[in-house]
């Protein structure tokens, strides 16, 4: 039986392996950090690595930031992004989760320890500041979820950043308004729909993107759903050839209640 390291590396050698498929130089681009690299930071943070963080060191840690084209472009990641944030904090350190990375220099995510719904979701938190001093108060803190797990955010970062930079044609489509307030049934109404539609077109579904980004692929072509709280789910389609995208377009106007937004 495979220890939870070992499905890790695996299902993080998939990401490597979806990139490297659109993007021949992804793989020979990446660098991992080494056993020793991984002790020191478990000994700054005083606690074991979970499975996951660890395996996306072990494959990327040593990456030269911004090396990867927009893959995690403008995101500090790695060894020593990780032994800065830990020796001068910009922000108060979680004691249940453990950094990951700072996208936009201002913005640090998490991984939090625990487990939600199978996975450790991919966090950002928020602390109140007291006005006079500009100081975090160490009240109660907010914290947003990211992404449901780490392999949720890197394939949705594969999907959006490598893989359609090889589709030439782009087009969104955004779910009709409906006559009546939307309940939860009839969202999941919706996904099903969309999912039906892709798959009897031949597409198959994106590893572990599956909450509220919906990504489905195949050689020529991509479709994606994305489901917002305040707006229309929108869908997006990318095709490499011209007539294909049209035929795409209309079936995913035919099949589903939709509009053309562009």
């Amino acid at each position: 039986m495979n220890t939870p390291l070992e499905k890790c590396a695996r299902e993080m050698d998939g990401v490597i392996e979806y990139c490297t498929r659109f993007a021949p130089e992804f793989s020979r681009t990446i660098v991992g950090a080494d056993a020793g690299d991984i002790l020191r930071i478990e000994e700054v943070v005083g606690r074991p690595l979970t499975p996951e963080h660890r395996a996306f060191l072990s494959r990327m840690g040593r990456t030269s930031p911004d090396s990867l084209g927009e893959f995690l472009k403008s995101v500090e990641f790695g060894v020593e992004a990780t032994l800065r944030f830990y020796a001068n904090p910009p922000v108060p350190v979680p004691p249940d989760a453990l950094y990951m990375w700072t996208l936009d220099f201002d913005s640090e995510m998490f991984l939090r320890d625990a487990e939600r719904n199978g996975a450790r979701p991919l966090v950002m938190y928020s602390w109140p500041v007291a006005p006079e001093t500009g100081e975090f108060t160490g009240e109660s803190r907010l914290e947003h979820v990211i992404a449901d797990s780490l392999l949720q955010y890197l394939y949705q970062e594969a999907v959006l950043r490598v893989r359609t930079a090889n589709l030439e044609h782009h087009a969104e489509f955004r779910e009709k308004a409906p006559e009546m307030a939307v309940d939860e049934a009839s969202i999941r109404q919706f996904r099903s729909r969309f999912k039906s539609v892709a798959e009897k077109l031949g597409f198959q579904q994106v590893p572990h993107v599956d909450g509220k980004q919906v990504f489905y692929d195949r050689a020529d072509a991509a479709l994606m759903l994305f489901s917002a709280e305040v707006a229309r789910d929108s869908i997006h389609v990318y095709a490499q050839d011209g007539r294909e995208f049209a035929k795409l377009c209309s079936l995913v106007d035919d099949n589903l209640e939709v509009d053309r937004w562009s």
